[in-house]
Parts: C-alpha cells; structure tokens; sequence
C-alpha cells in the first residue's frame, strides 16, 4: 500500500514540476508587452463578441488594427476614389445640357478639383509615409466631391435643371463613402453628415428654398433622402465595423494559438522536421554522411536517486539539463532526447555541418565544466560521463502520435557504448570523432578496450581546446 502512495506522490511531483516547466516555456515565448498585449487581445475579445465595446480599442492594438485594416482596405479606397473621378469628371458631359449657362464655372471647379486634389491624394495612397493618414484623406476626398456638386448644384440659374439632378447625386457619393471606400465609421460618419450641413446651406441661403411653399416641401423631401442615406450608411457601417474588428480580433487571437503551438513543437522536433509535417504528408527519413552523436549520463544515478525525494529529482535533471538546453541553442546543434538521467545530443542532422564533432566536443568540454563548478539541491556532487562518436546515421519521425526525432545507426551505437564505458567527468571519444578534433583540442590516448557488441576500440578522453586554437 505505501508503495503505491509513493507512486502515486511521485507522479503528481513530476506532473507538477512538468506545469511549472511548460509555465515558464509560455512565459518565455509571450514575456513582458506581448504577454499584456495577449491578454488585452482575449479581453476585447470577448467584450466584442458581448457588443460590449465598439468604437475603438487600446492604444496599442488600436494601431496594430489600423495597419492591418490598411493592408485589407487600401485597394478599396483606390477603387473608391477612381470611381469618384470617373463618375464625377464624366458628369462634366451633363453640364452641356442641365447648366447650358453656368457650366463653364461648373467645369472649373470639377476638374480643378479633380486634377488638383483628388488625383494627388490617389497616388498619395501608394506612398508609404502617407498610411497613417489614408483615411481621413479619403473621407476628405469625398467631402470634396459632395460639397463640389452641392456648389455646382447651388451655381445653377433658376430655369436651369443642374440644382435638381445634381443633388440627386450625393446619395451616390453618401453610399460610395459608407460601403465601397471601406473606411472606418467615424470617419464616414463626419463625412456623410457634413456633406449634408454643406447641402443645407447652400439650399437655405444660396437657393432660398425656405422662401417658396414649393421648394420647402422639396427641400423636405430631399432632406429625407439625405438624411435616410445616411442613417441607413451608418447602420450598414456599424456592423461593417463591428465584423471588421471581430474578424481582427479572431485572426490575432488564432495567430497567438499557432505560435504557441509552433514554439511547443519546435520544442519537441527540429524546425525542419516541423516544415515537412506541416506541408508534405510522408515518412520522414534522412541519410546523413557525417553526423556526431553526444550521450551523457549521471554517475551513479540509480543509488543517488534512491536518497532523494521524487521532487528533489526532477529538480535536480531539470536544472541540469535546461542548463544543456542553453548550450544546445547556442551551438545550434539538435537536443535528440531524454531517457532518464541520458541525455543525448547530435550535430550535423537535420542540417548538415562541417563542423559537427568540433561542435559536440566544445559542448561537451561545457557540460562538464558547468557540473563540475555547481552543487546542487542538498549540495549534492554529481558527475556525467559522455560518450562520442561520428558516422553516418540516419535520423527520421515515425508513429503516428507523440512523434519523436531519432536517429538509428552503428554511429548511435557507438557512441552510447563510449558513455556507458566511460568514466565520471570523462569525454570519451572513438578514432573517427578524434580524427575531426585533433588538431583543435588536446586529448588523451587510452589505448584499446573492450567495447559491448564492438570488440576492441581504440579511444580517447578529450582534455581540452588547444591553447593556440
């Protein structure tokens, strides 16, 4: 019975260690700004999708939205604003019939203002230092065509037809604004209404429509035209908006699961490796030439386990080999696996290198330097033997589920005998591996020794770099 409340403590004390490890693993990849821009993320989220926020988002995010919609709206706003010259410069044609005596003054300000000011602020939107400010100069440029057929509209004499069919136009111009230019509601907002106070004035004071029974039940009416374009463009905006946003907030909330997640297999498989799985559906398998395989082992692990509580233990690997961890990244060579209290490195797989046993033994030479100079929980002493070798392997993913990088070969065979009959605070090393770092690090001869399923081989304890390398 205590036997199996000792396996029992031991599992929860690896299982909590195992949180506390992937903890920090998410902590390290989404630290700092990015953790709190996270966070941020879920919370507008979930606000938006209860409708609970609308009109704007955290500074921070609120640009990050900004780019993003400018990338998904820019070729929009152009198609809006070349629908804009088009329809308004080709109009030009009307004037010959509905403003036979003011269209010379009409074609002035059209196609000043078309050549002038709308046409610059289209190429404006090809230039970069320009993006911040695309949407208000869009919006401008629909106040400009809107006021510039009110004006026209206002030049009109009174046996003239220009006033009637041009205002009927800003309808046009007040749906282009709120759909097809794409930009925000607040700016389309102040454009579809100020468009309309432009129409006001110029009906009340240039038109004196207010003055004739007649003309105010026709400003009325066209009032209500004006006004229902806008509010119908408001409400068709609004959820233009508020599915823009929620769209945003979805695809950044998907691309944070897919970093997680890519850094978490990238944690487990080589970047490589990871590419393959993620584009090709095939066994993955690789013959590499020249490879070196690294194996280290504690030193009397099984008695020195049996002194220490199971948390003790976990501790103590895990500081150890997080320590190795560091060293892995910083000599870009491959953490393979580990088995217990083995830990097993290779460099040259899955990206090939020269240099892989200078690599491997200059790792090595680290790894023994750093458990030599710490003690560790309980001031505990501990030393590794490590063993390796060069040749060909070849390394591949197998299974099905719980995929693992392995490699297979007499190189891997090898160099796990050179661990397992090596001794405590050794590198032991066989001719091939010794061949490739001789001329770079001191090692010692041992001469020849039996070697499980290999025979005699001849091997070497590295000692160390050269002092003149």
């Amino acid at each position: 019975m205590s036997q199996i409340k000792d396996v029992i403590s031991t599992f929860n004390e690896i299982k909590n260690s195992s949180h506390e490890i992937i903890e920090d693993i998410h902590f390290k990849i989404f630290h700092g700004q990015k953790q709190s821009f996270d966070k941020k993320l879920k919370e507008l989220y979930e606000n938006i999708c209860q409708r609970n926020i609308f009109w704007g988002f955290a500074k921070d995010i609120e640009e990050k939205f900004q780019e993003d919609f400018y990338d998904k709206s820019i070729n929009s706003i152009r198609l809006a604003i070349i629908l804009c010259i088009l329809v308004y410069g080709s109009s030009g044609i009307l004037d010959i019939w509905s403003l036979p005596s003011t269209r010379i003054s009409a074609w002035v300000i059209r196609y000043t203002t078309i050549f002038f000011f709308i046409i610059p602020i289209f190429f404006a939107t090809y230039i970069k230092k320009f993006k911040k400010f695309i949407q208000p100069l869009t919006s401008l440029v629909m106040v400009a065509v809107g006021s510039n057929i009110i004006i026209i509209a206002g030049l009109a004499k009174q046996h003239e037809l220009g006033f009637l069919f041009y205002s009927g136009g800003l309808v046009l111009v007040i749906m282009i604004n709120y759909t097809v230019a794409q930009i925000s509601l607040r700016y389309a907002t102040y454009t579809g209404w100020i468009i309309l106070f432009v129409f006001e004035f110029m009906a009340v004071f240039k038109q004196d429509m207010l003055l004739d029974y007649e003309k105010t039940i026709l400003l009325c009416m066209m009032n209500f035209v004006f006004v229902a374009a806008n509010i119908c463009g408001m409400v068709g905006g609004y959820f233009i908006e508020f599915y823009r946003r929620k769209d945003f907030l979805q695809r950044q909330l998907m691309e944070q699961e897919q970093v997680i997640s890519e850094n978490l297999l990238l944690n487990i498989l080589p970047k490589e490796i990871v590419a393959i799985l993620k584009n090709e559906n095939r066994i993955i398998s690789e013959y590499y030439e020249g490879a070196s395989i690294l194996f280290a082992d504690v030193v009397n692990f099984t008695s020195m386990s049996q002194n220490m509580s199971p948390g003790e233990l976990v501790q103590l690997l895990n500081a150890i080999f997080s320590y190795f961890d560091t060293l892995v990244e910083k000599y870009g060579v491959e953490k393979i696996k580990t088995i217990g209290d083995c830990y097993m490195v290779a460099a040259g797989v899955p990206t090939p290198r020269h240099d892989h046993a200078l690599v491997l033994a200059q790792m090595a030479l680290d790894m023994n330097t750093f458990v030599k100079n710490n003690t560790f929980s309980n001031n505990i002493k501990i030393s590794f033997k490590i063993g390796i070798n060069s040749g060909p392997v070849v390394a591949g993913v197998i299974g099905k589920k719980k995929f693992v990088y392995d490699l297979w070969g007499d190189a891997v065979n090898t160099a796990s005998r050179m661990e397992s009959h090596g001794s405590g605070g050794k590198i032991q090393i066989t001719r091939a591996t010794y061949e490739k770092i001789k001329d770079q690090f001191d090692c010692e001869c041992l001469g020849k020794i039996a070697i499980k399923g290999k025979g005699e081989m001849e091997v070497w304890n590295i000692i160390g770099r050269k002092i003149d390398q």
